[in-house]
């Protein structure tokens, strides 16, 4: 039997085969009620070869109804009992029906009857399961079925069969010409592989030649429907003997998933898994040498090829046709894809793994304290992504696993390496021989990505410019002093760069009432902090002739000027031809590139590795913490700031200065001087980080993407810090004024008026054992921006994509005042009418429950049985917007949305609320968020009321 990609009907895929064969379905079902006994039952998963179903008085035997020319060896089926015992079920022969193949085709059925394994098929079990893929749950089970998947092909490779002299040649001939055929029809980017797979052919099968079960997946593996233990193996029809190692390819969907859309996945303990999956094997065969090892990785090469890249391998088919790099083939083609090429790259990761060890186990420390006690572990590297740049580099992305043996501990590190192969220690750019940058290089790459960008790159000229800056600072390019000029006197046209840095805590050179008439004529250079000087330097060498300093260009004592500028922060950094980030440093002291003496956790270590040719040019390579995509911008000290996100997000073209890098990004591309090159929209799906090349469609499909950007938006908002928690609603109003165009929706205070009952549905990040009341500033209790802390949207959502979440509240009316400029000023009033299904819900909390991140709740007084960490028996969870511990009360609660993830269940996300202590009842303020699920909606999505939220 084997799964499919597409729909399945069961009931379909029956009448398909009887379509087959001179039988019909109540003749078969009437012979297996005459062997066995019991009522008929189909099984879920139907074969497209047979028709099996199970009988007998408990459901304890399957009967298989099989067409004659694919009839079943019962030889082989012997064997497979004899070499993994009960994993094979027992299996007896009982004739024929129907007549003999007529003039259409249709053929007799073989009637075979065999003893049911307990348990479930590996795909019930994972449909059975309603936590998330990468969960401890789930490592758990992965854990235990690698574990016996091991020791079943270590049985295997110690029960070898022996096969004459001409079985072992038509074999290898067979393989040999399959191989060929590929060869020459698949796409040519699998021509390297397949070439390497036939020089490999010799080694391959001198290898033990074993019983190899040929349709080893998640409908014949049989498990425990608890622990996920293998239990038994099914289907050996297909079996054959050949080189060990020809199926072993079949292990990887156990380990990760395919996506038609993004390909192969693999889950986070992906390495873990592949290091006791070998691990386990190696002893239970009692060792292997690595040589061995390599060649059984070839033969599950040669496997996946054989196995995928035809369309059909059905043994009573014709010779079967290659699959095409078509939508028809799409799926078996991810699986091609992923084939284990050997490049260059892997070539100098081999050379460079050697020398690393030093430096990855100073970020993943070898041993971890376990109640004081040290214990051993094992450090387990692996590639994710490489890629060979523009400029001579090699990108690797590189995962390390680190397993604290005889326990579940894992600690997970990622490192970035950059290799470069051409030049020992004659580099293009001296910054790989340095641990910090020069500022003069730096600012000739820096204009090389600006004259290219503003030559080539069309997303600039056409951005419309909504308003400009009140003030501008003249850089003296046209040689009179540097001085503060009011926009409206010079030409619309004219190009301004931005600063985004941290004012820290030295003293800061800034506008005052006092100093703005003297600052008019002429700024003093020499007062001028190191940061604003680096940045008015490099913008001089850019030939722009004027700068915006938030400190220099808005007047500080003055709160009417600050409130109108403010106002406009988004368009003075949209409006802008370049943003100078100060990433790292931490105030204007500093300078844009800081030095210092105190080693960077995340600088690249620099290695050199001489290959063992020596006419092979040194591997120089540098070794970052993290993906160098994202820690070098989000692990940055300036993304921690409040103010920043919107001037990272709304310039069209940002430059992060560094300690030891410069990073480039605009809406086109993301360059670094180290010399990578990544598409924009590949890293801000990583970063966040420039928002217009997802502006440029409001289409109503892209609605509820441009949503989910929002909440993405806000949600690492709520991380950033504050000097003042006074500014959080203005700082992102530049954002918000964005966004309002993205969505052609209104916004209200942080919500918006179409999706305003989804996004409610923010979460407050419950600390453990540390319960800390959140301060608000006057803003309504039912929008986030009055929560200072880390809050989630999606703790409460599905990751499934085809399950439609429905909002069951409609936003009647709202009653906003501002004091001053609509969404960048402070809340003088602010009211909402909402309509939705409401109930009183008793919830109380239990010690067991509180383990979670969100804690489950006890509701309704239902009887709770807790039988450990893999079984949950709540069906409620919730959490309080304070971060205290739900008390045992009944609460006042109001359905916002709910999904049905199974016919079974249904999920129900739920605002908690408490009535305002004044004459009007229906007024009430939001404390919380829970979620219920069961298989009958709790909520009366009739019982409905209008309330007020304050």
């Amino acid at each position: 039997m084997a799964s499919n990609n597409q729909e399945y009907s069961v009931e379909l895929e029956i009448v398909n085969f009887f379509e087959q064969t001179s039988a019909t379905r109540s003749e078969c079902d009437a012979s297996a009620k005459r062997l066995v006994g019991g009522d008929v039952v189909p099984v879920a998963v139907q074969g497209v070869c047979s028709y099996t179903v199970y009988a007998g008085q408990n459901q304890e035997f399957v009967v298989q109804f099989r067409l004659k020319s694919l009839a079943m060896n019962l030889e082989t089926v012997t064997l497979a009992r004899k070499i993994y015992g009960s994993l094979v079920p027992e299996v007896s022969f009982h004739g024929q029906l129907g007549g003999e193949t007529d003039a259409n085709g249709k053929e007799p059925v073989y009637v075979y009857a065999m003893t049911r394994i307990p348990g479930i098929s590996q795909l019930d079990f994972v449909l059975s399961q309603n936590v998330p893929e990468n969960s401890p749950e789930w490592f758990i089970w992965r854990n235990s079925l690698l574990t016996d998947m091991a020791r079943f092909f270590a049985l295997s490779w110690k029960h070898s069969q022996a096969v004459s002299p001409v079985y072992l040649d038509a074999s290898r001939s067979k393989c040999e010409r399959e191989l060929r055929l590929l060869l020459g029809s698949l796409p040519a980017r699998f021509n390297p592989i397949i070439k390497r797979s036939l020089d490999s052919i010799p080694a391959i099968f001198s290898l033990p030649m074993v019983l190899l079960h040929k349709d080893f997946g998640d409908c014949n593996i049989i498990v425990d429907s608890v622990s996920c233990h293998l239990v038994g193996v099914i289907d050996w029809a297909e079996a054959e003997i050949g080189p060990f190692g020809l199926n072993l390819h079949s292990i990887q969907s156990f380990m990760g998933k395919f996506h038609l859309k993004n390909g192969w996945i693999r889950y986070d303990d992906y390495n873990i898994l592949q290091e006791i999956f070998w691990s386990v094997f190696r002893r239970e065969v009692g060792g292997l040498s690595s040589d061995i090892i390599q060649v059984i990785h070839s033969a599950r090469i040669v496997g996946l090829l054989l196995s995928k890249g035809f369309t059909s391998r059905l043994a009573n088919m014709p010779q079967p046709e290659p699959i095409q790099d078509n939508e028809s083939g799409a799926y078996n083609m991810l699986y091609l894809d992923i084939g284990d090429n050997v490049s260059d790259t892997r070539l100098d990761m081999a050379h460079v793994q050697m020398r690393m060890q030093d430096v990855v186990t100073t970020q993943v420390h070898p041993t971890i304290a376990i109640n004081s006690k040290l214990l051993p572990s094992m450090v387990v590297p692996s590639i994710k992504h490489t890629r060979d740049m523009p400029s001579n580099i090699t990108w690797v992305y590189l995962g390390v696993s680190l397993i604290i043996l005889n326990t579940l501990y894992v600690i997970e590190r990622k490192f970035t390496i950059l290799i470069r192969r051409d030049g020992g220690y004659e580099l293009s750019t001296r910054i790989w021989n340095s641990s910090s940058v020069s500022i003069e290089d730096s600012t000739l790459a820096i204009a090389s990505w600006f004259y290219e960008c503003c030559t080539n790159h069309a997303h600039i000229d056409d951005r419309r410019r909504q308003s400009r800056p009140r003030r501008l600072l003249s850089v003296g390019l046209d040689e009179k002093p540097m001085r503060l000029v009011l926009s409206d006197t010079i030409a619309n046209t004219t190009q301004y760069a931005t600063l985004t840095y941290c004012w820290g805590q030295s003293l800061q050179l800034k506008s005052t009432k006092d100093s703005i008439k003297e600052f008019q004529e002429a700024v003093p250079a020499e007062l001028l902090p190191a940061t604003y000087r680096e940045f008015i330097q490099i913008v001089r060498a850019l030939a722009i002739p004027y700068v915006w300093i938030d400190a220099l260009c808005i007047i500080q004592d003055d709160n009417d000027d600050w409130q109108h500028e403010a106002a406009r922060m988004g368009d003075i950094f949209q409006g802008s031809v370049l943003t100078i980030a100060a990433a790292q440093s931490l105030d204007t002291s500093e300078g844009c590139f800081p030095i210092t003496e105190q080693v960077d956790p995340n600088y690249g270590a620099l290695l050199r590795v001489r290959q063992q040719q020596t006419e092979k040019p040194v591997i120089l390579a540098r070794i970052y913490k993290g993906d160098l995509r994202h820690s070098s911008i989000q692990d940055s000290i300036i993304s921690g700031r409040g103010w920043t996100l919107q001037e990272q997000l709304l310039s069209p073209r940002i430059v992060y200065c560094m300690k030891n890098d410069v990073h480039w990004q605009c809406q086109t591309c993301y360059k670094t001087q180290t010399g990578l090159e990544f598409d924009a929209v590949e890293v801000f799906a990583l970063n966040l980080q420039i928002l217009a090349p997802f502006a440029n469609s409001t289409e109503e499909e892209n609605r509820q993407s441009h949503a989910d950007l929002w909440r993405r938006i806000v949600e690492n908002y709520s991380r950033r810090k504050f000097t003042y928690k006074t500014d959080k609603v203005p700082a992102i109003a530049g954002i918000t004024k964005y966004m309002a165009s993205m969505l052609n929706d209104t916004p209200i205070i942080g919500l918006w008026k179409r999706t305003f009952g989804r996004d409610l549905a923010w979460t407050a990040f419950q600390q453990r054992n540390r319960h800390e009341i959140a301060e608000r500033t006057g803003l309504p209790s039912w929008t986030w921006l009055g929560y200072h802390g880390k809050f989630s949207y999606i703790l409460w959502a599905t990751d499934k994509p085809d399950v439609r979440q429905i909002q069951h509240n409609e936003l009647l009316d709202w009653d906003i005042k501002w004091t001053g400029v609509d969404n960048a000023s402070a809340v003088q009033r602010a009211r909402i009418r909402i309509k939705g299904p409401v109930r009183d819900i008793p919830l109380s909390t239990f010690d067991e429950g509180q383990e979670s991140a969100l804690p489950y709740l006890n509701a309704f007084g239902e009887s709770i049985d807790y039988k450990g960490k893999t079984s949950i028996p709540w069906r409620c969870s919730g959490v309080l917007d304070d971060g205290t511990r739900i008390k045992p009360s009944t609460y006042f609660c109001m359905l916002l949305w709910s999904y049905r993830q199974k016919p079974d269940r249904i999920d129900e996300v739920f605002l908690i609320m408490e009535s305002v202590d004044n004459s009007n009842i229906s007024t009430f303020r939001r404390i919380g968020l829970g979620r219920i699920w069961g298989p009958e909606r709790t909520f009366d999505i009739n019982n409905e009321m209008s309330i007020s939220l304050v």
